[in-house]
C-alpha cells in the first residue's frame, strides 16, 4: 500500500468517518455505500445573519471601576460588573452553517463485500472502488502505471486567484522527480503504523491548508474552527474564528511550509477587522487611536466580545497577536518591504491602541505598564481576598502572555518603523516599561503577575509559554529551563488532552529541542485524531491538524533565533532515515534536508536574495564537524551541505 493512503473495508456511516474534499471555497464530506453516496456540502460564506453593532455602552462607563476593583482584590465584584456591562448586545456573533446535503442514488442494488476510499493529496480528490457479487460481465476498466519505470508530471493552472501546483509521481527514491514538486514533501521513515500516521498527518495538514482557504479571492473569509467542513446548523462554538489561539494555529504552517499564499486571506480579513475595531476601541474603551478585537470574530469581522465566559470573553489582544504572529512573521520569512508597507497602518494601529489602554500596575505599584482588565486564556487562579478568604478568579491585570505578546508587538513595530522610515519613539518608550517574565516558586514561568496557584494545573491552554511558541522571546537558557518546568507541570497534571493543545505542546517541545518529550507527544497524536485523520478536540476542530503540521516542520527546521537550525529536534522514530523538501526559513531561504541513521546526509539552501547566513546543527547529527558554518546564498547560488562540516 502506498504512503499517505487511507484504506477502509467498511463504508463511512458517520459524518466524522467521511473524507473531506474542497477547493478553498466549496467543501464536502463524502460518505455512503456503493448504492447511495452522501455529500455534506459547505460554502465558506454561508453564515447565519448579517453584520451587527453590538458594543455595550456600559463598558466604557464602568472601565475605571473594574480596574479599581481588580487593584483592591475584589475580583468577584469586578467579574460580576464586567458580565453585566462588558457583554455585547446581543451576546453572540453570527455562526457558520452547512450549505446542504447531496444524495447520489445509483440503483444497482449490489451488496458489496468491501469498500475502499483513497485520498490523493493535490488537487484533493476522492476515488472510491468496490466489488460486488453476482456480476458476470466486465463493465469497466482501469489503467495502470508502473512507477518503477515511469515518472509522470501533471501541471494544473487556473486564473490568478488560485494556486498553481506541480505534481510529480515517481518511485519513492526518485530524487530528481521529487525536486520538481515545488511545495513541501515529507518522506519520513514508515516502518510502523505510528510512523505512517505521523508522516501522513504532516502532509495532510499542508494539503488541508491549501484546500481549506481561498487564495487571493474576493471573499474575505478565512479558516474557521472546522475549516470548510461543518454539518450542523448550530455548530459547537458557532464554528467561528476563535482568536485566542485557534485561528492563529490554523495559519502556523503557512510560512515555514512554503505555502505563503495561503496566508493572504488572513491579511485581507485583518484589514476589515482593523477597520471595525477602530469603532469598538472608541465606543468600548474611549480610545480614539488604533483598533482592538476580542477573543472571537465572525465572517463580518465583528471585533466585540463573544459570549459571557468570564475567563475568555473580554480578552482584547487577539488583534495584537494576529499582527505580530502573522503580519510580522510574514515579513520575517519573505523580507517583502512592499508587504510591510501595505500593512504598516494595521501594525501601528494595534500598538497605538495599547499605548492608550495600558495602565500602571496598581497591585505591584512598580511602574510597569499592564493590561487591565484581562485574563490568562480560559484559566483561573486561587487568591485571598481582602477578608482573608480563599477565592477563585479569572479577571486580572497583566497576565504573563499579554506582556509577552505586547513586548513582541511593540518590538516588531519599532523594527518595522526603522525599515520603513517611520517614527517609533512612542513605541520604544512603552516597550521599556512592559513587565518581563518572572520565575515562580516551582521554578516555572509565572502565569500571572503574582505567583497564584492555578485552579486547573493541567489546563489545555499554555498561555504563559506564548513567548516560546509561537512567540520568540523566550531564548535565554534560564527562561528556557523555566519553560521546561512549566510544561512538565502542565503535563503531569493532565495537560495536552485536546488535539490542538497537544499540537501546541509539540511545537513547544520542538523549540525546547526536547527530542524525548517531543517523541512522546507525537506518539499521543494517534489518540487525538479521528479515523479520517481529522483532529478531535472533541469534537472535530481543524486547528489540531495545522498545529501538528507546524510542529513537524519546527522539529526539522528553525530560524527564529537568527541562524538556520537543521534537524533541531529529530525524533527517534524518524532518525533511521528521511527527507523533507521545500521548507522555508526566515529571510526567504528554501531548505531541503535528508538524513540517515540520525546523521545529516545532505542539505540544500537557496534564496532569491543574496545573503550570508549561519547554519547550525547538533554536532551529534554530523559525521564530523563543530555544528556551525557560515554560507553564502543568492540568485543562482545554492549552498550544498553534507554531513561533514569542517
Amino acid at each position: 500500500m502506498a504512503d499517505h493512503t487511507l484504506w477502509y473495508t467498511t463504508p463511512a456511516n458517520l459524518w466524522e468517518d467521511g473524507l473531506p474534499i474542497g477547493n478553498g471555497r466549496l467543501g464536502a464530506m463524502v460518505r455512503g455505500t456503493t448504492n447511495v453516496e452522501r455529500l455534506w456540502l459547505n460554502e465558506d460564506s454561508v453564515w447565519y445573519g448579517g453584520p451587527q453593532e453590538r458594543v455595550n455602552p456600559g463598558a466604557l462607563k464602568n472601565l475605571d471601576r473594574v480596574r479599581d476593583l481588580i487593584n483592591q482584590r475584589r475580583i468577584s465584584e469586578a467579574e460580576n460588573l464586567m458580565s453585566r456591562t462588558f457583554t455585547a448586545m446581543p451576546e453572540c456573533m453570527r455562526h457558520y452553517e452547512p450549505l446542504g446535503d447531496l444524495m447520489l442514488y445509483f440503483g444497482h442494488g449490489v451488496d458489496p463485500p468491501g469498500h475502499h476510499q483513497h485520498v490523493v493529496g493535490i488537487p484533493q480528490f476522492e476515488n472510491q472502488k468496490w466489488s460486488g457479487g453476482g456480476g458476470k460481465e466486465v463493465t469497466g476498466y482501469k489503467r495502470e502505471l508502473d512507477l518503477r519505470t515511469g515518472v509522470v508530471s501533471v501541471e494544473y493552472e487556473c486564473d490568478d486567484q488560485a494556486m498553481t501546483f506541480m505534481l510529480t509521481l515517481s518511485r519513492g527514491d526518485d530524487n530528481d522527480a521529487h525536486r520538481k514538486f515545488d511545495r513541501t514533501f515529507d518522506s519520513l521513515t514508515n516502518t510502523e503504523d505510528g510512523l505512517l500516521l505521523q508522516g501522513a498527518m504532516g502532509g495532510k495538514g499542508a494539503v488541508e491548508l491549501a484546500i481549506g482557504v481561498k487564495i487571493l479571492g474576493d471573499k474575505n473569509t478565512k479558516i474557521d474552527a472546522c475549516g470548510l467542513w461543518n454539518r450542523d446548523e448550530k455548530p459547537v462554538w458557532g464554528s467561528k474564528y476563535t482568536a485566542n489561539i485557534n485561528v492563529q494555529m490554523n495559519y502556523w504552517p503557512a510560512e515555514i511550509t512554503n505555502l505563503s499564499e495561503c496566508h493572504e486571506v488572513l491579511f485581507t480579513f485583518l484589514k476589515r477587522l482593523a477597520a471595525r475595531g477602530k469603532k469598538t476601541a472608541k465606543e468600548m474603551y474611549g480610545i480614539d487611536r488604533g483598533w482592538v478585537s476580542h477573543h472571537n470574530t465572525d465572517i463580518w469581522a465583528d471585533p466585540t466580545p463573544q459570549d459571557r465566559s468570564i475567563c475568555a470573553t473580554y480578552w482584547n489582544l487577539s488583534g495584537a497577536w494576529l499582527v505580530v504572529g502573522h503580519i510580522w512573521e510574514r515579513y520575517l520569512f519573505s523580507r517583502d518591504e512592499g508587504f510591510l508597507r501595505e500593512n504598516w497602518d494595521i501594525m501601528k494601529g494595534s500598538a497605538e491602541f495599547f499605548v492608550e489602554f495600558l495602565v500602571e500596575d496598581g497591585g505591584k505599584k512598580d511602574g510597569k505598564l499592564v493590561t487591565s482588565p484581562s485574563v490568562s486564556a480560559e484559566n483561573s487562579y486561587f487568591y485571598v481576598d481582602g477578608e482573608g478568604k480563599r477565592q477563585v478568579g479569572s479577571v486580572c491585570a497583566g497576565p504573563t502572555w499579554d506582556s509577552q505578546i505586547l513586548r513582541e508587538l511593540f518590538g516588531a513595530c519599532v523594527q518595522a518603523g526603522r525599515i520603513l522610515g517611520e517614527e517609533t519613539g512612542e513605541f520604544e518608550g512603552v516597550l521599556g516599561r512592559l513587565p518581563q517574565d518572572e520565575i515562580g516558586m516551582f521554578g516555572q514561568i509565572m502565569e500571572w503577575r503574582e505567583d497564584f496557584e492555578e485552579v486547573e494545573p493541567g489546563h489545555r491552554h499554555v498561555s504563559h509559554l506564548w513567548g516560546l511558541f509561537p512567540g520568540t522571546s523566550i531564548q535565554a537558557k534560564e527562561m528556557k529551563d523555566a519553560a521546561r518546568v512549566t510544561l512538565k507541570r502542565r503535563l503531569e497534571a493532565g495537560g495536552g488532552h485536546t488535539s490542538w493543545s497537544l499540537a501546541w505542546i509539540q511545537c513547544l517541545c520542538a523549540r525546547l529541542r526536547d527530542e524525548e518529550l517531543a517523541q512522546e507527544m507525537v506518539g499521543k497524536m494517534s489518540g487525538a485524531v479521528l479515523e479520517n485523520l481529522f483532529a478531535n478536540h472533541p469534537p472535530f476542530q481543524i486547528d489540531g491538524n495545522f498545529g501538528y503540521t507546524a510542529a513537524v516542520a519546527e522539529m526539522l527546521l528553525q530560524s527564529h533565533e537568527g541562524p538556520i537550525d537543521l534537524l533541531p529536534c529529530l525524533l527517534a522514530d524518524w532518525a533511521e532515515g528521511g527527507s523533507v523538501k521545500g521548507l522555508r526559513a526566515r529571510g526567504n531561504v528554501v531548505v531541503d534536508i535528508s538524513w540517515k541513521d540520525g546523521k545529516l546526509v545532505h542539505a540544500t539552501l537557496s534564496s532569491t536574495t543574496k545573503q550570508t547566513r549561519v547554519c547550525r546543527i547538533n554536532p551529534n547529527r554530523l559525521i564530523s564537524g563543530k555544528g556551525e558554518v557560515e554560507v553564502e546564498i543568492g540568485p543562482g547560488v545554492a549552498c550544498e551541505l553534507n554531513g561533514v562540516w569542517e
